[in-house]
């Protein structure tokens, strides 16, 4: 029996509360097609797209907008990267469905679970509300946990705020555009000792945590990058689609580092 697009995007949607406020859905190609080969990405880019048609898939499900901003407003009449990216989808042959809010609404939150995942801390969570997840780990240093991360997220740098000596044994985790002040700061309240997020306003956390330290306090961050800390999440739905889908191929696409430090 064939699956088509629509049969992937009803499993996904059935797991999305609050429907009508959503990002989510099929923004390029029919819905009624047969489903080749899935592709999952953290971002839809050229890249992403070049790559997918290379492994024969005709669907790519990404967590992030083509279109460059978050409530996927098309403005490919007037933007000539976004109308060529639209005309390249097309000649290859391949969909483009967002599952963004689906991955975000669940409880736990996928995309935070995958990130607790890839950095094997899934035994020692204490907590898990709708934006982070808290660990306790053995002491460690800050130096320690930061190779810890990029050995497991294979990744070649973090950025951080702290001495690489810092003892920490609690740990509060966000994925991609969560580090703000609004919710950074109440976790550095509490007993965190590090808090780690993907992105956020650069004059909020970071200056806060750099005032708590200067005044002797243990309040240590590491920013991974959005891709950074979403691309698990991502990973850990193709899983999920391999086990609700098996007879149709799902692989994860990882986007290449494109943010170069001189």
């Amino acid at each position: 029996m064939s699956l088509t697009i629509r049969a992937i995007a009803n499993w996904m949607e059935d797991k999305l509360p609050n429907k009508s406020e959503t990002v989510d859905g099929l923004l390029i190609g029919n819905e009624y097609d047969q489903v080749t080969k899935i592709a999952v990405a953290f971002m839809p880019s050229i890249e992403v797209l070049k790559k997918a048609a290379k492994i024969g898939a005709n669907l790519l499900i990404c967590h992030e907008s083509p279109y460059y901003e978050h409530q996927n407003r098309d403005n490919h009449a007037s933007n000539p990267v976004i109308k060529e990216k639209m005309e390249l989808a097309a000649e290859l042959g391949i969909a483009i469905y967002r599952n963004h809010d689906s991955l975000h609404r669940q409880s736990p939150d996928m995309i935070t679970a995958g990130l607790v995942q890839e950095l094997t801390w899934e035994e020692k969570i204490v907590e898990f509300d709708a934006i982070s997840a808290t660990v306790e780990i053995p002491e460690s240093s800050l130096e320690e946990i930061m190779i810890h991360i990029k050995e497991n997220l294979n990744i070649q740098s973090v950025r951080y705020i702290g001495s690489l000596a810092n003892k920490v044994n609690t740990i509060s985790i966000l994925a991609g555009f969560r580090g703000s002040a609004a919710n950074v700061i109440p976790l550095l309240q509490k007993k965190t000792d590090l808090v780690i997020y993907g992105e956020g306003p650069e004059w909020e956390t970071p200056e806060y945590a750099k005032d708590a330290l200067a005044l002797g306090y243990n309040k240590n961050v590491i920013i991974l990058g959005h891709m950074e800390s979403e691309e698990p999440g991502m990973r850990l739905l193709v899983h999920q689609l391999q086990k609700e889908f098996p007879k149709v191929r799902t692989e994860f696409i990882a986007s290449d580092p494109f943010i170069h430090y001189s």
